[in-house]
């Protein structure tokens, strides 16, 4: 391998290393991570409920931890879900963990085809500036029961206080958060690289 080609694969691997600051959009959570139980019930109102280690709000008329049917036009329905869920077009439901997270993931759907406000979920930390966001866009056939989509954020560092849901009588279950410990910090992988980049620079230049 020629100096040039080494100086390409280890910037490749600065670039890579960086990347793990956002990791992003997930679908799936690591094996470990906590159930928050949506153990008490209210059926229409705005909180706070805290439990679990979560405390749960709504910007207007919300549901928590409700178990009967829920309509989602397009998108089916749900039954006996134990939901957190937005009875409103618009507004949004805002779960608030006890501790700091780096990763967060519900199965989640939206009242679908009626041209109600974007659908979406965020994630923000403990000043209540968001750090993500997603738009939900997916569509099941219509009359499915129970159908929806595993979504959530993942961060390198535990710096999720919330996470919201908005808009389209969206809905939420089976919340899970995970605090990830053994990542290193991107910074000092990528300066590691840089001093490896750099040795092998000089023994390039001597041979």
């Amino acid at each position: 391998m020629n100096i040039k080609m080494l100086k390409a694969a280890l910037a490749g691997l600065v670039l890579s290393v960086s990347g793990f600051a956002n990791a992003g959009l997930i679908t799936t959570i690591d094996a470990g991570a906590t159930n928050h139980v949506f153990a008490s019930s209210l059926d229409s109102g705005v909180g706070p409920i805290s439990e679990n280690g979560i405390t749960w709000t709504a910007s207007s008329d919300g549901y928590y931890g409700y178990d009967n049917s829920w309509g989602l036009s397009s998108n089916g329905s749900w039954n006996n879900m134990n939901l957190i869920g937005l009875n409103n077009s618009f507004g949004s439901l805002t779960v608030t963990f006890d501790s700091l997270v780096s990763e967060v993931l519900a199965f989640v759907n939206y009242a679908g085809g009626g041209g109600y406000p974007q659908a979406s979920i965020g994630i923000y930390d403990i000043n209540d500036v968001l750090l993500e966001s997603f738009d939900l866009n997916d569509s099941v056939a219509n009359g499915t029961v129970n159908g929806g989509w595993d979504y959530g954020f993942a961060r390198n560092t535990a710096e999720i206080k919330s996470i919201k849901f908005n808009n389209a009588y969206i809905v939420a279950t089976n919340l899970r958060s995970y605090v990830q410990t053994d990542i290193p910090e991107p910074s000092i992988l990528a300066i590691f690289a840089l001093a490896v980049m750099g040795l092998a620079s000089c023994r390039f230049q001597k041979q």
